[in-house]
């Protein structure tokens, strides 16, 4: 439902090409004026935030809506932090086509992000931090990769995927193996000691049911999940395992992460092929794809509603940019 959504989203936006650069500005507008207001609550006063929360305490919202208040300012914050971090490579790219005052001010969202992921030193946002990391490496990578012929770009991806795999497997085979000891011995330095145990637990359920997994979005309802770890007050699964590899493998098997990586691996080679001819809406694409798989190897579910319709609304605008020109024919664009 969500695909269809954003097709038809995309085509509606390639439509009017108009239409696309006032959704483009838009962002970059609501995009500043939401991170000066984000970081002047951080950093100055709270007095914002403070009212937007006195919202929740009235008797219409609280007791009939039965809504609940966010109670911490980082908690609201902390799934901004990742939308953020994949918003930017569309920020800067917005910036570029639009020109003028746009591009001004989609520069001057970069610093403003950068201050929010450090959340004023208490919260730092490492997920969506690793994202902005992912994003500048993959621009980095395309740009390389579009100076090379066939055989080069083969042997650089062969290498790349090498690396990627050797510490993925590393990463694996050092995490914790439940029940775990009351004492925390990790012997990786990140992520948090609660997380590697909950990626452990999860890998061993990946590991008895591997083929067809255990059902999407269900590996918080598995017996042990809500177990208590040892020393903690914490459970080995709260909601979902905070790292979309692993929640795939877990709950869908081999042949739910087979397929998503053979689409992923896809969909790379299509962005790629017109980034190879100076597409730019195409690098753009694929940071911010690039952005959103890393930041998601650490917080969200893959299967939350909200994170799926960030990262499709997010893509249909470089995408209604790129059909837009490769369907007239031309190969570059801004």
């Amino acid at each position: 439902m969500l695909i269809s959504f954003f097709y038809l989203l995309a085509d509606f936006l390639r439509s009017d090409k108009a239409l696309l650069t006032a959704c483009l500005k838009s962002l970059v507008l609501g995009y500043g004026i939401v991170l000066l207001v984000a970081n002047f609550s951080l950093y100055v006063d709270s007095a914002i935030f403070d009212l937007y929360t006195s919202v929740f305490k009235t008797e219409f919202v609280s007791e009939i809506l039965k809504i609940s208040p966010v109670p911490v300012l980082f908690q609201m914050l902390k799934p901004f932090y990742s939308v953020t971090a994949c918003a930017l490579p569309v920020l800067i790219w917005a910036g570029f086509r639009i020109g003028g005052i746009w591009r001004t001010i989609s520069f001057a969202s970069v610093p403003l992000i950068i201050t929010l992921l450090y959340g004023n030193g208490q919260q730092p946002g490492m997920s969506a931090s690793f994202g902005v990391v992912a994003a500048l490496c993959a621009f980095i990578l395309t740009l390389l990769l579009r100076r090379l012929n066939g055989i080069s770009v083969i042997a650089v991806l062969v290498v790349v995927i090498s690396a990627a795999s050797v510490f993925a497997a590393y990463i694996f085979t050092s995490l914790p193996v439940p029940p775990v000891s009351p004492e925390p011995m990790p012997t990786l330095p990140l992520p948090d000691w609660h997380r590697q145990v909950i990626w452990g637990f999860t890998l061993e359920v990946a590991m008895k049911y591997p083929w067809l997994g255990i059902g999407p979005n269900t590996i918080n309802l598995i017996p042990g999940a809500s177990a208590i770890i040892p020393g903690m007050n914490q459970q080995y699964v709260p909601s979902h395992p905070h790292n979309w590899f692993l929640e795939i493998f877990s709950e869908t098997g081999l042949l739910g992460i087979i397929t998503l990586l053979a689409t992923l691996f896809a969909a790379f080679a299509i962005l790629f092929k017109q980034a190879a001819q100076n597409a730019f809406p195409a690098i753009t694409a694929i940071t911010l794809l690039a952005s959103f798989l890393c930041s998601s190897l650490g917080n969200f579910s893959i299967w939350s509603i909200w994170w799926l319709a960030a990262l499709g609304v997010l893509l249909c605008l470089p995408l209604a940019a790129l059909e837009k020109d490769t369907s007239v024919g031309c190969g570059s664009n801004r």
